[in-house]
């Protein structure tokens, strides 16, 4: 992904006119629109967080969802992991997902 729709999901620039806004906070904004963080409701995160992985070929989301949580996150679950959950704190800072998920597909295919 280029730089551009990077600062685009991250909130670097606005959603609408493309115009810098400053150092985001890992979320689209906008100042003629929507200047805080959305709210997310846990099915909606989640598909968002498949929704990009599908899109770069990844057909096991779970696994970078698990192991994204274990490396960066650090969310602890007494029993069964949260998926949801964990999508939530990913929409929170999607910038680094995206950085994280980069480096990971790169190490998996070498390129």
């Amino acid at each position: 992904m280029g730089d551009i729709a990077e600062g685009l999901l991250n909130g670097d620039f606005d959603e609408i006119t493309g115009e810098y806004l400053g150092p985001g906070q890992g979320f689209p904004r906008s100042l003629h629109y929507n200047n805080g963080p959305r709210e997310y409701d846990s099915s909606s995160a989640l598909y968002g967080v498949k929704n990009y992985l599908r899109k770069r070929g990844v057909t096991n989301w779970n696994n970078i969802v698990v192991a994204y949580n274990k490396d960066v996150l650090k969310i602890e679950f007494p029993g069964q992991i949260d998926n949801n959950k964990i999508a939530i704190e990913i929409q929170k800072d999607f910038g680094a997902f995206v950085k994280y998920v980069r480096s990971e597909l790169i190490k998996s295919t070498g390129k």
